[in-house]
C-alpha cells in the first residue's frame, strides 16, 4: 500500500463516548495516548515533507518513496528494515539557502548564520575547524583562515559571522547545515536511488552513516546502491558492519570518499562494495581501518590526492578486478592478513601500485595486475612492493603474473621490489616487467624468497641500472634466496648490459637456469 503524505486514510468514530479510535496515517501526526495509529508500508514523500521526523514515527520496516525534487532533510536515523528510494532526479541537500548578505567594503558579509565547529580531529590534524562549506551557484568556496585572505572563490567565517567576495546579489548561496543525510545503528536499512549532497560532515564520518553518530554502535546490512555522494564534508559513505555498497558514484566529498574506521572489538566485516565509481581531489578515496571479510571489486578508482585503497588491521579482504588511475598510491595495505590484490588495471597510480606494509599470513596474493606509467613521469618508486611481510610456508606472499611498464625518473625505484626491511615466504613468479625503473626486481633482505621465471627488459634510460639484483641492505636476516629460470635483458644508463647483481649479504642464495642477455624486448608486455 502506497500512500501520499498529507492524506488520511480512516474512518473515525466520532461517538463521544468511545475512547479508542483507529486511524491510518501517511505523515506524522500527534494523538492522544489512547489512540491505536496504524501506518501504510510504503509511504510518498514530498520534497515539502519532514522525512527525518517520518522516520522517528514510522515503525520498523517502512518504505519511503521520495518524489523527484530537492528534499532538504535533517539527521535521518532510520530504524531496522527501513528503505529510502528515489530516483535519479532525486536529490537530498544537507544545505540551507543564505540571504541577507549586505556589502562591507570591498566584502559581502552576513550576520546570525551560526557556525558548527569538530571537535574530533583526524589524526596529524590539529584541529578540525568548521564543518560547514558555503556553496555559491552549487559551486563549492574555498574556505580561508583569517578575512584578510579572502578572495574571489573563497569565504572566511567565524561564530556566527560569514564574510565573500564575490557578489551575491542575484546568485544562489547555500551553506551546508545538516550534519549526516543518514546515520544509525539499524539493521538492514536499504537505501537507493538519490543523490546526496551539501552534508556539514563531521571528520571520519559520512553523510551516510552505518553507526551511530558520535563513534556509536555499528550499522548491520546496510544496502545502499545507485547513490551519489557528492560535495560533502568528510566522506560520503562511512561503512558498518556488512554494507553492500553498489554501483555508487562519490565525488568532490572530503579527506577520504568512503571509509570505514572503527576498533578491534567492534570490526568493519563483511563490507562488500562493487560497481563503485570514486573521485577525489581532497584526499584519499577508499579506507577501512579495523575490518575483516572485505571485498572491493568491479570499481573505477582516480583521480585521488591520496591511497585509491588504504586497508590497515584488516583480516581477508580482496581488492579485485578495479581500474586505479591518477592516485597519489594505489593500494596501501598495512598490519594486515590473507590479502588478495589481484586482477585490477593500474595506469599513472602514483608511488606504488600495491604496497603489503606488514602484511602476514597465508592466502596473500598480488597477482594478475597490469600497470603502467607515462615513461619518465610515472612517479612511481616501487610498482609492487613488499615491506616487513610474511607469508607461510606452505602460503608464501604470490606476487604471479603481473604485468608492469614504464617507472622514472626515479633512481631509486623498481618493478618489484621483496624482502624490503625483511620478511619472509615471498614468490615472485612469471612477472613481466619493461622499462620499470632503476631495477626490474630487487631483493633487498628477508629469507625464504624466490625470483622465478619472470620476464625483465629494459632499454637504456637515465635511471636505469640492473635488471634482477639480491642484496641485504638491512640489519634484518637475508637467507634462503632462489633466483631460476628468468630470463632478463636490461641495459644501464651508461648503456652497459647489466642483468643480474649479486650484492652480498645473503646466506644460501641459489641463482640457476636464468638466462642473463636473454632476446627479449618490450613486446612481453
Amino acid at each position: 500500500m502506497v500512500v501520499a503524505l498529507g492524506i488520511i486514510v480512516a474512518a473515525c468514530d466520532t461517538n463521544p463516548g468511545e475512547e479508542e479510535t483507529t486511524t491510518t496515517l501517511a505523515s506524522t501526526t500527534t494523538t492522544a495516548p489512547s489512540t491505536t495509529t496504524t501506518w501504510p508500508s510504503e509511504i510518498r514523500v514530498s520534497v515539502d515533507d519532514d522525512l527525518a521526523a517520518l522516520a522517528r514515527e514510522a515503525p520498523e520496516g517502512t518504505t519511503f518513496n521520495l518524489d523527484n525534487g530537492l528534499h532538504h532533510a535533517d539527521v535521518i536515523e532510520p530504524k531496522d528494515g527501513m528503505t529510502f528510494s528515489g530516483s535519479s532526479e532525486t536529490v537530498l541537500s544537507g544545505a540551507s539557502p543564505l540571504e541577507g548578505f549586505t556589502p562591507s567594503g570591498v566584502r559581502w558579509e552576513l550576520t546570525g548564520q551560526p557556525l558548527t565547529t569538530d571537535e574530533r580531529c583526524l589524526p596529524g590534524e590539529e584541529t578540525c575547524g568548521i564543518t560547514n562549506d558555503l556553496f555559491l551557484d552549487d559551486e563549492i568556496l574555498t574556505r580561508v583562515d583569517t578575512a584578510s585572505e579572502l578572495r574571489s572563490g573563497s569565504w572566511w567565517g567565524e561564530g556566527d559571522r560569514i564574510l565573500i567576495a564575490d557578489d551575491p546579489t542575484g546568485r544562489i548561496v547555500e551553506l551546508s547545515t545538516s550534519s549526516h543525510a543518514f546515520a544509525g545503528d539499524a539493521a538492514d536499512v536499504t537505501i537507493r536511488g538519490m543523490t546526496v549532497e551539501k552534508y556539514a560532515v563531521p571528520a571520519r564520518d559520512g553523510a551516510i552513516q552505518s553507526q551511530a553518530r558520535n563513534d556509536g554502535p555499528l550499522g548491520r546490512n546496510w544496502i545502499i546502491e545507485d547513490v551519489e555522494v557528492r560535495k560533502n564534508h568528510a566522506a560520503g559513505i562511512r561503512l558498518g558492519a556488512g554494507t553492500q555498497v553498489r554501483n555508487v558514484l562519490a565525488q568532490g566529498n572530503g579527506r577520504v570518499a568512503v571509509t570505514g574506521n572503527s576498533n578491534p572489538e567492534r570490526l568493519i566485516e563483511g563490507v562488500v562494495i562493487e560497481g563503485l565509481t570514486v573521485a577525489n581531489d581532497a584526499g584519499g578515496c577508499v579506507s577501512i581501518i579495523h575490518g575483516a571479510d572485505v571485498a572491493l571489486r568491479d570499481s573505477t578508482i582516480g583521480p585521488c590526492d591520496g591511497e585509491a585503497v588504504y586497508l590497515s588491521e584488516v583480516t581477508r579482504a580482496e581488492v579485485t578486478g578495479n581500474s586505479v588511475a591518477d592516485t597519489a598510491t594505489g593500494v596501501l595495505i598495512h598490519l594486515s592478513a590473507s590479502i588478495v590484490v589481484d586482477e585490477n588495471t593500474f595506469e599513472s597510480a602514483g608511488r606504488n601500485y600495491v604496497q603489503f606494509d606488514k602484511v602476514s599470513g597465508a592466502g596473500s596474493s598480488i597477482s594478475g595486475n597490469r600497470g603502467e606509467s607515462d615513461l619518465g613521469a610515472s612517479g612511481a618508486e616501487d610498482m609492487i612492493s613488499v615491506f616487513e611481510s610474511n607469508g607461510t610456508p606452505e602460503s608464501p606472499i604470490r606476487i604471479v603474473g603481473n604485468y608492469l611498464r614504464n617507472g622514472g625518473p626515479s633512481a631509486s625505484g623498481s618493478g618489484i621490489l621483496l624482502g624490503d626491511g625483511g620478511g619472509s615466504h615471498q614468490l615472485a613468479d612469471d612477472n613481466r616487467l619493461v622499462n620499470t625503473g632503476q631495477v626490474g626486481i630487487g631483493v633487498a633482505s628477508g629469507t625464504e624468497i624466490t625470483v622465478s621465471n619472470n620476464q625483465v627488459y629494459s632499454e637504456a634510460l637515465p635511471w636505469s641500472n640492473v635488471g634482477i639484483y639480491v642484496w641485504n641492505q638491512y640489519p634484518t636476516e637475508c637467507s634462503s634466496v632462489t633466483v631460476a629460470g628468468n630470463q632478463v635483458n636490461w641495459t644501464s644508463a651508461t648503456g652497459r648490459e647489466n642483468h643480474w647483481f649479486n650484492g652480498g649479504g645473503c646466506s644460501g642464495l641459489d641463482a640457476f637456469e636464468n638466462e642473463w642477455g636473454a632476446e627479449i624486448g618490450a613486446g612481453i608486455f
